[in-house]
């Protein structure tokens, strides 16, 4: 069935909207119109199409902070393909580039060239690839050298982050790193460190609180180790300063579990970002994000809408991109969820806060219907019904 125009969803027990000023919208129903959010939670009365949801609870579509893509669906690092499909099954609507790393071929040494026009390049294939999630690739490796230009260049393209990851921050080149930023910044991209030990290839720098203050992140990447973390003193001062942070299903849960709570105590939970820094050495994880809300909630005691803003909204409003939350004129991404049959909680929300994952019974991305259920979760108690009305 293609896009109806004007898609109604009925029938809704509870709306979370991925906004940590309003987590919860009053009502049980949505109208969307040409794949946006146009009203909420009033009754809607005409619509070309009826998504009965049977008493799920609605949510916005999952945004994974940390990715890394190179072609189309394809992975060499584990080795496969169809992963982003796999992703959407597990409620997951929208992702954003840490770096096509694994791309083959790419070898040190690193040169402005080559980081450049791969940056370029996957921006401008993933923008004309129609895969389901939304793909913000084309991460701009940072590497000295490197002008104001091919900030603009990026920009352009479609790129929304500029890393360090590569960047030789034992002698940094201080005026750089100050360009670095504010080229970035005039060009709407935002800055990501790869915080912790070294990664897979062993080219990067260790990242500790040194180098996180002589780059000025707008975001520290999976900070809990991707997988090998800072200490818990350099942990907490990060979170501490305000930047956004990761937390990663691969990376130190214990160290994760304490990260929360520094937020919370600092009232900085709107810093809180959820990743799967996949696909990796971690492998192919389809359920990571969902995992991640059920610990969130259920390890870290968060409230089952905190949890899901950390998933959805916080981390489209830290990399200045659309989608994330339940809004009127956002786009229409969401998920329909409930407990998985025969789990011991009655809703959605019951279950990430026991620590279990939900059910996905539906995945809606742009007000299209691309799951019933999400076949990549056991299924709730009750299933979406879609009726097309006219």
């Amino acid at each position: 069935m293609k896009r109806p125009d004007r898609l109604a969803v009925t029938h809704v027990r509870r709306i979370i909207t991925g906004d940590l000023d309003h987590p919860v919208a009053e009502g049980n129903d949505v109208l969307i119109e040409n794949g946006v959010f146009s009203e909420i939670g009033s009754e809607v009365t005409d619509a070309d199409a009826i998504l009965d949801a049977k008493g799920l609870d609605l949510w916005p579509g999952l945004v994974d902070s940390h990715v890394h893509p190179i072609v189309g669906d394809v992975s060499v690092m584990p080795h496969g393909s169809g992963w982003v499909g796999e992703y959407m099954n597990g409620g997951v609507t929208r992702m954003i580039s840490a770096g096509e790393l694994t791309m083959p071929g790419l070898t040190d040494p690193l040169t402005p060239e080559m980081v450049v026009d791969l940056a370029c390049v996957t921006a401008k294939l993933y923008r004309g690839t129609a895969m389901g999630p939304k793909i913000h690739a084309g991460t701009l490796l940072l590497v000295p050298g490197l002008q104001r230009s091919d900030f603009e260049r990026i920009a352009k393209a479609g790129g929304v982050c500029v890393k360090y990851i590569y960047y030789p921050f034992a002698n940094p080149d201080r005026q750089e790193l100050d360009n670095y930023r504010a080229w970035a910044h005039g060009a709407g991209l935002k800055v990501k460190l790869h915080c912790g030990g070294t990664s897979y290839r062993g080219g990067s720098v260790t990242a500790d609180r040194a180098v996180f203050e002589a780059s000025v992140p707008d975001i520290a990447g999976h900070l809990n180790g991707g997988p090998i973390p800072v200490t818990d003193e350099d942990a907490r001062f990060i979170v501490e300063s305000g930047a956004a942070f990761e937390i990663i299903m691969g990376g130190n849960l214990r160290l994760a579990r304490d990260m929360v709570a520094w937020a919370d105590a600092a009232g900085l939970l709107g810093s809180l970002l959820c990743g799967t820094d996949t696909p990796g050495g971690s492998g192919i994880t389809p359920r990571a994000m969902l995992q991640l809300v059920a610990f969130l909630s259920g390890t870290c005691k968060l409230p089952p809408s905190v949890a899901v803003a950390a998933a959805s909204g916080n981390v489209t409003r830290a990399h200045g991109i659309e989608g994330g939350t339940i809004a009127i004129g956002r786009p229409a991404d969401f998920l329909l969820v409930g407990a998985v049959r025969g789990s011991g909680a009655a809703t959605a929300e019951a279950s990430v806060a026991s620590g279990e994952i939900p059910g996905i019974g539906a995945v809606v991305i742009n007000g299209e219907v691309r799951a019933i259920p999400g076949r990549l979760t056991p299924p709730p108690d009750e299933l979406p019904q879609m009726t097309e009305v006219r």
